[in-house]
C-alpha cells in the first residue's frame, strides 16, 4: 500500500479510537501524525452531548514524553491553532463513520485487493465496533 494511503488510514485509526474513547471520558487529544507537538483535543463539557474541539501545540520537551498517539489526560500547552468548535458527539460520530466508509470505497475503486490489506480490514472492525456502540 502507498505510504500516503498509509498515514490516512492511521489517522483514521486514531481517530475512531477518539470518538469511541469519548463515550466514557470528557477529555481525548489526537496526535497529529506529522508533527508530534500538534493533538486535536476533544472535550466533553459537563456531561451534555456537546464536543469542542481544538488544536493545540504541546511544548516540545513535554511532547516528547508523550507515548501515545491518542491520551485521555489533559495535555499542557502553549498555543491554540483553533479552539472550542463545537459539534456534538453524535454528529462527530456519525461524520468520521462516513469519512471512513468513503475512504474504504475509494480504495476499492483503485484496487480491490487494497481492502483485504490487515490494517484496512482492522479499520472496518473498529468502524463496526463504533457504528455499533452506544
Amino acid at each position: 500500500m502507498k505510504k500516503g494511503f498509509d498515514l490516512i488510514t492511521v489517522w483514521f485509526n486514531h481517530l475512531l479510537k477518539a470518538v469511541k474513547l469519548l463515550e466514557k471520558h470528557d477529555y481525548v487529544a489526537v496526535n497529529d501524525i506529522e508533527t508530534l507537538e500538534i493533538f486535536i483535543e476533544f472535550k466533553r463539557k459537563d456531561k451534555t452531548d456537546d464536543i469542542y474541539a481544538g488544536a493545540i501545540t504541546v511544548p516540545p520537551e513535554k511532547a516528547s514524553n508523550i507515548h501515545e498517539a491518542v491520551v485521555i489526560t489533559s495535555l499542557p500547552y502553549y498555543k491554540y491553532r483553533f479552539i472550542n468548535e463545537k459539534i456534538t458527539y453524535q454528529e462527530l460520530k456519525a461524520e468520521l463513520l462516513k469519512k471512513c466508509k468513503q475512504y474504504i470505497q475509494e480504495l476499492e475503486k483503485i484496487n480491490p485487493e487494497l481492502i483485504l490489506a490487515g490494517r484496512i480490514q482492522r479499520l472496518i472492525t473498529k468502524m463496526s465496533q463504533l457504528s455499533n456502540s452506544l
